[in-house]
């Protein structure tokens, strides 16, 4: 299957101006000098042809299967973000795993398979592990994938890559638990 990526763009009207300079990326580390440069996320689409182009949201249940790549961000670490010297620190790249594998979580509800699913989900767990040393001023990207989903419990995973993927810097899984509809 033919797929293209389109880059999400955060909703104002659905964050207050309070929300968006509270949360942690969008308001402390994005776009600030030596700290998180760029942090671009796309959201995978697919399309059978050139001509007729449909959304995730419109695929049949059959096109969404597990192990398939959901969200795609681009991302750029500045020189202050550093563990050890140089090395952008582990408890940053975790941050941006939570935070992406957020955004996966949003498109699968976004699906036929998911349209029972209360809104609001929260990480259960979050298990980094890191493979690779990531410089201070480099490129990265992280893919998103979705495993399975069981009752309330949705299961993805993910990567942290060198823009040309020869490099995988850390990988990761998460469970997010739907909250029960009061």
């Amino acid at each position: 299957q033919r797929f293209y990526y389109e880059k999400i763009l955060w909703e104002p009207k659905r964050m207050s101006n309070n929300s968006l300079s509270a949360h942690v990326i969008s308001g402390t580390l994005l776009n600030q000098p030596g700290l998180l440069e760029r942090y671009h996320v796309y959201r995978r689409k697919y399309h059978d042809s050139l001509e007729k182009m449909e959304d995730l949201s419109d695929e049949c249940e059959h096109n969404l299967r597990g192990g398939e790549e959901l969200i795609l961000a681009s991302l750029k670490f500045g020189n202050r973000l550093n563990g050890h010297n140089g090395v952008v620190h582990g408890g940053i790249i975790s941050l941006l795993f939570d935070d992406t594998m957020g955004w996966g979580y949003e498109m699968l509800l976004k699906s036929p398979r998911h349209k029972d699913i209360n809104n609001m989900g929260v990480t259960a767990n979050l298990n980094v592990n890191y493979r690779a040393p990531l410089p201070e001023n480099s490129p990265a990207v992280m893919h998103i994938y979705w495993d399975k989903t069981a009752g309330r419990k949705i299961y993805l995973r993910a990567e942290c890559t060198s823009p040309d993927g020869s490099i995988t810097y850390s990988d990761a899984t998460t469970l997010y638990v739907c909250l029960k509809h009061k």
